[in-house]
This record gives C-alpha cells, sequence and structure tokens, in this order.
C-alpha cells in the first residue's frame, strides 16, 4: 500500500492534506512533514485542519500556514487524511473536498474504518509520522531540519517521550536518525513540557485535588465542568496529559479525564496500563483509538457521563 500511496501521490497536481479534530502532536507534525515533501515534488499543497494548532505546537516550522476551514480557490485531486480513523473524526468541511478526488487514509489506529480509497493502517506503528516517514522516504525526498523536527515530534509525543508501550526499537531507531538530521530532543521536549501556562498550572493542582477512585482501586478519574473550565481560565488544549494522573496511581488500571465542552456533551479521555482494552471502551460510546489510549464523546450530563463510563471500566478491570 505504501508503494501505491506513492505513485498515486506523484500523479496528482495538487493535493490537501488534513487530520483530526483537536490536532495534537502527531497529526501537526505528519501532516507539516508530508506538506513539505509533496511541495519539493513540486505539487501544489494546503494543510487544513478544523481546529486551531495548540500553542505549544507553534514551533513548528509550517503551521503558521495551516488553514482553518475554508475555500480554496482551487481544485485538489488527493485529499490526504492522517491519524484519522474516519472522515467524520476530520470535520464537516471536509466533505465538499471528497467528489472526484483520490482519497487516501494513512494512520495507525485499530479502530480505523478504511474509509478512503487508498487505506494504509498499520496498528503497530507508534505514531502516523512513523509512517509518513516511511512514505517521504520511498518518495526519496530529502528530509531537512524542519521536516526532521516535525517528524520527531510526531513520534515523541504519540508514545510519551518514549515512555508508553508503543515505544519500540523502530521507533528509537527512527527518532535518533530524524536527530542526526537537526531535530533537536532537548529542544523537541523544552518547548512541549516546559512553556506551560499558568492557568494550566492551577488547572493542574485543581484537577489533582479531586482524583476520584473507584471502589477496589482499579478506576480513577477526574472530571472538569464548564464553570470549573471557565473559573480556572484555562483553554482545553491545556488540559494534554492530566489523564496520565489517575492512571500513575499505584493499583489503577484505567485512568479517565473527562471534561465538559458544552452543557450536555463531554469528552473522555482513557489511558489504560494495559490490563484493559480502552479502546473497546470507547467504542461502546462511539469514539475509538488504541488498546491503551483512547478517546470519545459522550452526549449527557457530566454527572451522567461519568457515572456510565467509570461503571463500564469497573466492569472491565474486573471489580465486578
Amino acid at each position: 500500500m505504501l508503494a501505491r500511496i506513492g505513485e498515486a501521490l506523484s500523479r496528482v497536481k495538487g493535493a490537501l492534506i488534513t487530520a483530526h479534530e483537536r490536532p495534537d502532536g502527531d497529526a501537526i507534525g505528519s501532516a507539516i512533514a508530508l506538506d513539505m515533501a509533496l511541495r519539493y515534488l513540486g505539487i501544489r499543497t494546503v494543510v487544513m485542519l478544523s481546529d486551531p494548532v495548540p500553542d505549544m505546537y507553534r514551533f513548528l516550522k509550517g503551521t503558521e500556514s495551516i488553514l482553518m476551514p475554508s475555500s480554496l480557490g482551487w481544485k485538489p485531486e488527493a485529499v490526504v487524511a492522517l491519524d484519522s480513523t474516519e472522515w467524520d473524526r476530520v470535520g464537516e468541511f471536509i466533505h465538499q473536498y471528497l467528489p472526484g478526488t483520490v482519497t487516501i487514509n494513512i494512520d495507525h489506529h485499530a479502530s480505523n474504518r478504511e474509509f478512503a480509497d487508498l487505506n494504509w493502517v498499520d496498528i503497530n506503528a507508534a505514531a502516523t509520522g512513523e509512517m509518513v516517514l516511511d512514505l517521504i522516504e520511498y518518495l526519496q525526498v530529502p528530509i531537512d531540519m524542519d521536516a526532521a523536527t516535525a517528524l520527531y515530534t510526531a513520534m515523541a509525543t504519540d508514545t510519551g517521550f518514549f515512555q508508553h508501550g508503543n515505544t519500540t526499537a523502530k521507533v528509537l531507531s527512527k527518532c535518533a536518525r530524524l536527530a542526526e538530521l537537526g531535530a533537536n530532543p532537548h529542544f523537541i521536549s523544552e518547548q512541549i513540557h516546559e512553556y506551560k501556562s499558568f492557568e494550566s498550572l492551577k488547572a493542574l493542582g485543581f484537577a489533582l485535588s479531586s482524583i476520584q477512585l473507584s471502589p477496589k482501586g482499579s478506576v480513577a478519574w477526574i472530571g472538569l465542568s464548564l464553570a470549573d473550565m471557565e473559573r480556572l481560565k484555562v483553554k482545553e488544549e491545556e488540559l494534554e496529559g492530566f489523564v496520565n494522573y489517575p492512571r500513575s496511581i499505584k493499583g489503577v488500571e484505567v485512568g479517565i479525564l473527562f471534561r465538559q465542552v458544552e452543557t450536555n456533551k463531554v469528552r473522555v479521555g482513557l489511558r489504560s496500563r494495559g490490563q484493559v482494552d480502552v479502546s473497546a471502551i470507547a467504542q461502546a460510546f462511539g469514539g475509538g483509538g488504541h488498546y491503551r489510549a483512547a478517546g470519545c464523546t459522550v452526549a449527557g450530563d457530566l454527572d451522567e457521563v461519568i457515572e456510565e463510563v467509570v461503571k463500564l471500566c469497573c466492569q472491565r478491570a474486573g471489580e465486578f
């Protein structure tokens, strides 16, 4: 499939690159790097995302050119979806660009629905950025410092900076090569981890003080309401990483972060130590993800959603 996608992209004159809503480091880094590679080949490109780039990733060169949904004024011949399980995860805007185009899906999620004309789904890849690196090398495009930084960021963030269970010798080897090509691991880590806002740290303090634990201690969670978010003056993007704290408690198998984003809408982040498949839990609520890391958006009151999701997590963790 790598060769088929490479050949398909080589034949087009224009491509739209996109990724999932609320983009993370893997989505953004992969999109930027692929954009640079296709431009090198003389292909007209645009990266369009449904949500703004979080501040922590603004250090990546190329983020300043990423567009929010808009009218292009030209017709792309290919649409490439990165790190997305389905078109709905990209956003409603993408459907206007699909008719008459070659659609390409590059992803590493087990819950991917293979929704495009060409589907390359590798659940053994640590990050979509790892796959994009393979594609760029297949296209024989040289990787400069900016592309290396973007790809390193993609792989580092999706492996928890090489702490998560998806960290492999293969991804470590690729990141070592990217460092040789100009990616600066210290600089990247510093930009993401050491430039927090005052408000985000205050929010973390509040979140840690409100962690809840299930009766048998296998599930822990944090719940943040709209009122909490407003009072703390924190952006949703600044909550990245909060879900790892409940999971870090000794004896906990599943950690959860609940974020109320509308009166009757709650985003749920799930993390597992490895005994519980949280992607299956997320799918039960219309979401998806990986075995150890997944998420979903659930309609309902915050307290009701917490009760439903925690109950299922406790069941899967063997509490009853």
